[in-house]
């Protein structure tokens, strides 16, 4: 068992004290406990810190490790396990902040307008739970309200909260499948707003389309120009008998 005094004397590398503990000393002088081990999921050599020298003792890096290399004695990695045991403490709310920290940069005004309608309004009665415990029933109970409202609107909202909970699970702050998923999840306990009654315009009559296009002439907006321009290049019209006419 080191001294304090030989710990403090160590030259800046790292010193191995058995067992997968180390001390890795700086150049200017700040010290560090770190665990290295192999990895029973990627069966790597890993490290994972422990904590600073003074405020962890030789004593507590050495109880430290204890515990961890009971994890790896039960097949757990203990870089794994810190993860989880950090996204328990994360709310949504608090995903919610980093998935637009991490991809606000490019957004326009509105696309920022509608991350934080649809996350910290929307997702008002997501926000102080935990991710790591949120399901479908926790799921479907926040976006039912909406869902009753405006379905194409929940639509969107529950695309985005799956952006924020597929964050949450690359974070390691959640492990079990995303409960905001459409195919498969929410599917199956709301029909489809975007194909209910889903329709395509009605056509103009044949007969009407030079009357139309004597009318819209006139018209220069940019809208008007180029409806008259996709018109005028149609490569051909079919009249009422089924032969083909050119405009």
């Amino acid at each position: 068992m080191p001294t304090q005094r030989q710990i403090e004397a160590a030259k800046p590398g790292r010193i191995y004290y058995g067992e997968g503990l180390c001390l890795i000393v700086r150049p200017d002088g700040r010290r560090r406990w770190i665990f290295r081990f192999t990895s029973p999921l990627t069966h790597r050599v890993t490290e994972t810190a422990i904590g600073a020298y003074p405020v962890f003792s030789y004593q507590q890096a050495r109880d430290a490790i204890l515990e961890m290399r009971r994890q790896l004695a039960q097949g757990k990695d203990p870089v794994q396990v810190k993860r989880e045991q950090r996204g328990s403490l994360i709310t949504f709310a608090q995903a919610s902040d980093t998935w637009i920290d991490t991809f606000k940069t490019p957004w326009s005004a509105s696309q920022m307008y509608n991350a934080d309608l649809r996350l910290r309004k929307h997702g008002a009665a997501l926000a102080a739970k935990l991710v790591a415990n949120i399901d479908r029933n926790t799921i479907e109970a926040a976006i039912k309200p909406l869902m009753q409202e405006c379905p194409k609107q929940a639509k969107k909202t529950l695309a985005m909260w799956r952006r924020v909970l597929d964050l949450s699970i690359d974070r390691g702050w959640r492990t079990s499948t995303n409960p905001a998923s459409w195919a498969g999840c929410m599917a199956n306990r709301f029909p489809d707003p975007f194909k209910n009654g889903r329709s395509h315009h009605a056509a103009m009559d044949y007969d009407r389309i030079p009357e139309f296009m004597r009318r819209l002439r006139p018209l220069r907006s940019t809208s008007a120009v180029v409806l008259e321009c996709i018109i005028l290049t149609m490569p051909h019209w079919r009249n009422k008998s089924g032969a083909l006419e050119r405009n």
